[in-house]
């Protein structure tokens, strides 16, 4: 319980106490236990300067009828969730009726107690009423309860007085940020964006679909502005076209100055000063679009609009129209594609310059032919690559469907469909300085931090007030630093069945499951491996785990997955924080309601690929696939796409081996512990001489240890014989550009 009045916690009808019992409960908590209830003090407490008052009012709710003081309570706290879940209107007109009978009846009794007690009738078992029922309080009784203060009580005998329940004073009218399309303004801005339109151009996937005939998804109008500019800038072009010029001032706001142009058509501000330079960027914008001319005199401030109006249209009217990241993915396929649609290929590149003039006709008509051809070659390796990628994203999110279905419909074990999306997120580190950032620091390497996510997309399936079905997806969130393991395919084998392990779909006592599929990208270091495929198509369907399992990778460079997304959440927090120690780590990861972060121990991996050379051949080709199914390791599905044919692939090994002596093996083959590679020693010395100073006292030797005498005298020995090396390397250049 808290201190804070609960009729807060209990407004929000779809917060944390939704259902009007749950919500009464938590309000007779708090006005039998908590010291801040007025049912508890001694006296009444003042509205206006919260001092303790001579009145008793409510005293006899616990002193009398004692069989039936909590049935009282109830029935109040019952009234303040009621109360406090009305709008702000109708509260203050509820008690503008209380407050006009009081006043009556206060001339007339000459006393301050009179307001009712606020009940709501909840019944009892014996069908009497409640004896409290009538009984009369005072206003600061009335408003301790209800937790109002001093600022509504004023609002609400000012309302009495006038006889009008104030409201906003734009209620009902049009906002003074609002813009009639017919207006000047609007169309200014509607010309500005159109104009912004013809500097965007379709990002490198969209042409490349456009081009191949292979249509598009749900973003087909996106257009994406250069990524040099920023949403500021274009609110200062556009203002500059008003006739204004935008400055900021050293506190970040805002200043208009008036422009003025000169007889050559150079702009500059209306000031008693040398006129400033241009900002770069605005004069680049310049050449793309040219300036409209200002008209005679001094524009009016009428002419703009404000920053946030200025988003606002923005987002209403030209919402496909974004900025494009500097650092956003790209296809690389796509992006290679794109470029050769647009601007063709250059034939001839290393010919001779010192051709003969005779022959440049030829050579043209020649570079031109081979231009073409060459452009016809990648439009089709290109819409190839977009077919695979369609295809595989659509065999996907089926495959998402299914598994949501079957989840929603409880379908028995062994004839579910299961699924799991797995993906390294971007390396984290340790110690991390998120909030306050030491300058020393951008220049050091700390200690890595890998973090391996695991979604069931199937989540949990909630119903909208559109009627209309969401999942919520949790992020099971693997973390441990490189001390602990890598990021290879025997640790991404390892925490795949670590994960099915304890979700209870490895319990031999429920039978084997019906369909498991799992989805990764296309990265054959983490993912896309013998190690990988081992464990899942084959080492789970002989042992008998599932009966089926299909392994997608999607198509490069068009991987991005519900994994991804729930990333963003992980690091929500991370971002802002200081973390100096791995036990810190942990329930900052842990505080999106999106994500549960899992401490990852050296025991959790296992050496599966020396165990699998025991048991199965490698898989051929795993590159050139993206689809790999198997219910049979002698008869497992190889495909590139699929709409593509199948290979089938062996993978039982030795070929001649009984099925008693493969069974007995089988079983009695499990794969050994991997030992941790521990941390190498150069990160030690640095973790150790360079960020330990920067630490908190009882935290150095947590994150920052001392190596040893032994690690720092062979990384001294290393950096010194490094040293003379370059050393006299450099003296051999300078003696041979001396010779």
């Amino acid at each position: 319980m808290t201190a804070r009045h609960p009729s807060k916690d209990v407004a929000d009808i779809n917060g944390q106490f939704p259902d009007q019992e749950l919500a009464a409960n938590h309000v007779f908590e708090w006005f039998t236990q908590e010291a801040e209830s007025p049912f508890l003090k001694a006296t009444c407490v003042s509205v206006s300067n919260r001092t303790p008052t001579k009145c008793t009012c409510l005293l006899p709710v616990f002193n009398t009828h004692g069989q039936n003081n909590s049935r009282t309570l109830r029935e109040v706290s019952a009234f303040v969730v009621r109360f406090s879940r009305m709008s702000r209107e109708d509260s203050i007109r509820v008690l503008m009726g209380w407050k006009k009978y009081a006043d009556i009846i206060e001339k007339a009794a000459n006393t301050k107690q009179t307001y009712l007690l606020p009940l709501v009738s909840i019944g009892s078992d014996d069908g009497l009423p409640n004896p409290d029922n009538g009984m009369m309080i005072c206003s600061n009784a009335l408003l301790d309860i209800l937790g109002k203060g001093r600022m509504f009580w004023g609002t609400c005998r000012q309302a009495v007085k006038t006889n009008e329940v104030p409201c906003h004073g734009l209620k009902g009218k049009v906002s003074n940020n609002g813009m009639d399309p017919e207006s000047s303004l609007f169309l200014s801005l509607h010309f500005f964006f159109e104009e912004m339109e013809e500097l965007a151009e379709p990002r490198a996937t969209r042409l490349v679909r456009e081009e191949t005939n292979n249509g598009l998804r749900d973003d087909n109008e996106t257009l994406d502005l250069p990524a040099w500019t920023t949403k500021r800038e274009l609110y200062r072009r556009w203002c500059y076209e008003q006739g204004w010029i935008l400055q900021t001032t050293d506190m970040g706001n805002w200043r208009k100055v008036a422009r003025v142009d000169d007889e050559q058509g150079m702009s500059y501000p209306n000031l008693l000063i040398e006129p400033p330079s241009l900002v770069s960027r605005l004069c680049l914008l310049d050449l793309i679009c040219p300036l409209a001319h200002s008209t005679e005199g001094v524009p009016s401030l009428d002419d703009l609009v404000a920053w946030s109006t200025f988003l606002a249209f923005w987002t209403k009217y030209f919402s496909h129209l974004i900025i494009r990241r500097p650092n956003s993915d790209i296809c690389p396929d796509c992006y290679i594609a794109a470029n050769i649609i647009k601007f063709g290929t250059r034939g001839g590149e290393n010919g001779d310059d010192d051709d003969d003039d005779d022959d440049e006709d030829n050579e043209d008509d020649e570079d031109e032919m081979f231009r073409q051809s060459e452009r016809e070659k990648q439009i089709m390796k290109a819409c190839e690559h977009v077919k695979l990628a369609k295809c595989m994203r659509e065999l996907f999110n089926s495959y998402i469907d299914t598994a949501r279905d079957h989840a929603l419909a409880k379908i028995d074990h062994g004839f579910r469909t299961y699924m799991r999306i797995g993906d390294y997120c971007q390396k984290m580190e340790m110690p991390y300085f998120g909030a306050e950032q030491p300058a020393d620091i951008y220049f050091m390497s700390a200690m890595t931090v890998n973090c391996f996510g695991l979604v069931d997309p199937a989540g949990t399936c909630s119903v909208n007030s559109d009627n209309v079905q969401e999942y919520r997806h949790l992020l099971k969130a693997y973390v441990y630093d490189e001390s602990v393991g890598g990021c290879g395919g025997n640790n991404v084998a390892s925490l795949f069945i670590k994960d099915l392990h304890d979700s209870g779909l490895m319990d031999r006592r429920i039978g084997p499951g019906g369909h498991l599929i799992a989805a990764f990208d296309n990265c054959p270091g983490q993912n896309k491996n013998n190690h990988v495929l081992k464990t899942l198509c084959a080492w789970l369907v002989e042992k008998e785990y599932f009966l089926k399992v299909t392994v997608v990778f999607l198509v490069k460079g068009h991987t991005k997955n519900p994994v991804d997304h729930l990333f963003n959440s992980l690091k929500r927090e991370y971002r802002k924080q200081n973390i100096q120690t791995m036990g810190a780590l942990l329930p900052i990861l842990n505080k999106s309601d999106d994500v549960l972060a899992i401490a990852v121990v050296p025991g959790d991996f296992h050496d599966w690929n020396g165990m699998h050379k025991k048991l199965y051949s490698d898989f051929p080709a795993v590159l050139k696939y993206h689809l790999f199914e198997s219910d049979d390791i002698e008869e497992i599905s190889l495909q590139v796409g699929p709409d593509y044919p199948a290979e089938i692939a062996n993978l039982r090994f030795p070929k001649g081996e009984s099925d008693e002596d493969r069974a007995d093996r089988l079983e009695n083959l499990f794969p050994t512990p991997l030992n941790p590679p521990g941390l190498k020693e150069i990160k030690q010395v640095e973790l150790w001489t360079k960020f330990r100073r920067f630490l908190e006292p009882d935290n150095r030797n947590l994150t920052c240890p001392y190596p040893g005498d032994d690690v720092m005298d062979r990384i001294r020995k290393q950096r010194n014989a490094k040293m003379i090396t370059k050393k006299k390397r450099k003296d051999e250049i300078m003696q041979g550009n001396n010779a």
